[in-house]
């Protein structure tokens, strides 16, 4: 009988490393001015389910949370939770840590400077040809998404 247990117990150590729960926070930057994005993503390895942008609820103190969208590696069980976030106030900001399948993050410090210039408004062409047609007095339908104009 204690034959059999002895390749049992070997055997749960390594099951338990292989289903270890990983987590972490990746920035683009540390240093931004404060009206600037900057992106990041919540990564995490070994869980079931997919992560929500719940679990980035903490960060709403300091900054707005902006998601972004998940990308799933199912074969290891692996999910990237992209997000924007736009600093609150200026000075030197720590990322709380984020709770996730009972793992935590480590905290992360950013800089926000005040913004030196207003930035630049983009615009799509999508968004100049319906402007170049209004101003002739025709409309323009375009398939643009908003978030793109």
């Amino acid at each position: 009988m204690v034959r059999r247990l002895i390749p049992l117990l070997l055997l749960f150590p390594c099951l338990a490393v292989a289903a270890a729960t990983e987590v972490s926070v990746q920035l683009v930057a540390t240093q931004i001015e404060q009206g600037e994005a900057l992106r990041g993503a919540l990564i995490v390895r070994g869980i079931a389910t997919p992560p929500t942008f719940e679990m980035l609820r903490p960060l709403a103190t300091d900054f707005a949370v902006v998601p972004q969208g998940v990308s799933a590696a199912q074969g290891n069980r692996s999910y990237r939770l992209m997000f924007n976030l736009y600093a609150r106030h200026t000075g030197h900001i720590v990322l709380p840590r984020l709770r996730v399948a009972g793992n935590l993050t480590q905290p992360l410090v950013v800089t926000v400077t005040p913004a030196t210039a207003q930035p630049a408004m983009a615009v799509s062409k999508a968004t100049m040809r319906a402007a170049r047609a209004w101003s002739r007095g025709r409309s323009i339908s375009t398939s643009t998404p908003i978030n793109e104009m």
